[in-house]
């Protein structure tokens, strides 16, 4: 499913990054890379919360269609 619709404060796997050869890129500099365990802290305004490798990363709604959990 699209990240964009998984459930806040649970944990996924990354499956698959979808989209333009630039698109992917942006996301794995991100940290989102096939594999990857991800947490959903928070959605606000449009934009996913999510937690990548300790870090906390804020991704739009078009970018979370994106990321295949």
């Amino acid at each position: 499913m699209p990240l964009i619709m998984a459930e806040t404060g649970k944990c996924y796997t990354v499956k698959e990054i979808r989209g333009g050869k630039e698109a992917k890129h942006r996301l794995e500099k991100l940290g989102f890379v096939e594999g990857a365990a991800i947490e959903i802290i928070s959605r606000q305004g449009g934009n996913t919360i999510v937690k990548v490798f300790e870090c906390r990363v804020a991704i739009g709604a078009g970018m979370a269609t994106k990321i295949i959990v």
